[in-house]
């Protein structure tokens, strides 16, 4: 997990290689967008090969890397 440095955000990412946005104090349990980082369909990727295992936002907030 990471959070933005100055919004109200953070992203996650799982072992399917999928990273999701989420906002601070949201009352459902739903992700504002999510990105697949391996092309196919998620539940057929090798976990081993996609597990999201860092995220860093760079200081201004406006690239993600992972």
């Amino acid at each position: 997990m990471e959070s933005h440095p100055y919004l109200p955000l953070y992203t996650s990412g799982n072992s399917r290689g999928q990273v999701c946005l989420w906002q601070y104090n949201q009352n459902d349990d739903r992700a504002l967008d999510y990105w697949q980082t391996e092309p196919g369909d998620p539940r057929s990727i090798e976990a081993k090969k996609s597990t999201i295992n860092k995220i860093v936002f760079n200081s201004y907030g406006d690239k993600l890397y992972c």
